[in-house]
């Protein structure tokens, strides 16, 4: 052991001492490099922060205008979306309005269709009239006439059934005979004795008509219906129109018609009156005297069609 001072230090303790001297002198060393890492760590986050610090000024410096920007830009935009609520608006009121007006459109087409339909009608009627009654103004024989006749009728009315009938005289006996029709079944082309007893109602309506001392015409209101028409028995069965044709007071000639094509589903319209009383009224002179009739037939029947 060594000694100094008198004081007396064993071999064993000293060795320890020494080791222990030797291990703070380490650990104080490492201290010292744990202190240089730190400040260089402390420095950069110093510098960090600093530029940290230098952002959020100039952010907050900048926050401002950018916020007042920002509503600027809010209140455009309500603005360009109100425009374009107010323009969407617009747009469905003026194809709402177009709708309306396209609609209207073609309820006039269809409706001046309708009149063209018509007016062509007519005036395929009225083109029919002036041909067929040229030929009755213009026919030289009984069987032109009668040919005229049905055809006027055909053309005018439509109608199923059709005849012609002529009065014959015979030993004071007084009938119609049937000279000319269409579609007759055989009880409808029998004559009509005038004064002989009718063998049913139908034909007794028909007879007090005739013999009456003013014929008059009957045309049915509606199809196979009419207040004060021929009872539905025989011949008066479906009768649609009877016209006397009258000459000087004296009946000359009849014409009978029975039934009604489709288009007549109503009856005889007030323009088919007045040409079917009309022709009534100059088939029978022209029966009488083919040869002697005037043209002024011609233009009365197309003036009454035109009114």
């Amino acid at each position: 052991m060594r000694g100094g001072g008198g004081l007396v230090i064993p071999m064993e303790l000293e060795e320890d001492l020494l080791a222990a001297l030797e291990r703070t002198r380490e650990a104080l060393a490492m201290l010292a490099a744990d202190s240089e890492q730190r400040s260089l760590l402390m420095i950069s986050l110093t510098r960090e922060l600093g530029e940290l610090e230098t952002k959020i000024s100039e952010a907050a410096a900048g926050g401002e205008p950018l916020r007042r920007s920002r509503a600027l830009s809010q209140a455009s935009l309500a603005e360009l979306l109100s425009a374009l609520d107010e323009g969407i608006g617009g747009c469905e009121r003026e194809r709402q309005t177009l709708i309306t007006r396209f609609e209207i459109a073609e309820r006039s087409v269809a409706a001046l269709g309708s009149r063209m339909i018509s007016v062509e009608e007519r005036r395929e009627t009225l083109l029919n009239l002036w041909v067929a009654g040229s030929q009755l103004q213009e026919a030289e024989s009984r069987e032109r006439v009668r040919a005229a006749i049905l055809e006027v009728i055909i053309n005018l009315i439509g109608c199923e059934e059709l005849g012609v009938f002529e009065l014959r005289e015979d030993g004071g006996e007084r009938r119609l005979e049937l000279r000319a029709s269409m579609g007759l079944d055989e009880v409808r082309r029998e004559p009509i004795l005038l004064e002989a007893e009718a063998e049913d109602a139908g034909e007794a309506w028909l007879i007090a008509r005739l013999t009456s001392p003013r014929p008059v015409p009957f045309l049915a209101s509606q199809k196979g219906a009419s207040v004060g028409g021929p009872p539905a028995v025989g011949r008066g069965a479906g009768m649609s129109a009877c016209l006397p044709l009258v000459v000087d007071g004296r009946l000359e000639a009849l014409v009978l018609t029975w039934g009604l094509l489709g288009h007549k589903l109503r009856g005889f319209t007030d323009l088919d009156r007045a040409l079917l009383r009309l022709l009534a009224a100059h088939a029978g002179s022209a029966l009488v005297a083919a040869h002697t009739r005037g043209p002024a037939q011609i233009p009365e029947l197309i003036g009454v069609a035109e009114r």
